[in-house]
Order: structure tokens, then sequence, then C-alpha cells
């Protein structure tokens, strides 16, 4: 079994959920304040925090699992 291999693609796999939650949740561009959207979008979407979120969703699934 190739652990990093493994890593690598739970890690893709949960990083492209993420995004697509995102992009679903934050409103469109095209809705005023208009200006407002687009820097919120650019701040969540494309990778720019992908690795904070990534972390922050381990560490919510190490939490959930301590306290079960």
């Amino acid at each position: 079994m190739d652990l990093h291999n493994d890593f690598q693609g739970w890690a893709s796999a949960i990083q492209q959920r993420t995004e697509q939650a995102l992009d679903q949740a934050l409103p469109a561009v095209s809705i005023i304040p208009n200006q407002l959207h687009e820097a919120m979008r650019y701040a969540t979407l494309g990778g720019g925090q992908t690795r904070s979120r990534f972390i922050g969703s381990c560490r919510r699934r190490v939490l959930r699992r301590g306290c079960q």
C-alpha cells in the first residue's frame, strides 16, 4: 500500500468537495454588491485558502472522532 498516493488522493477529493460546496454557498459575482461577492469568492475559491480549509477539515474530523 502506497500511503503517499492514498493521502494525495484523499486530500484531492476533500479539496474538490470543499471547492464545490463553497462555490454553491457563495453568492454569484453578478449579485449586488458585486465587488464584495467577487472578493469573497477570490478569497475562498481556487486554492488560495485550500490548505487552511483542508487543515480545518482534518481538525474537525479528529475532534468529532475524539468526542464520540
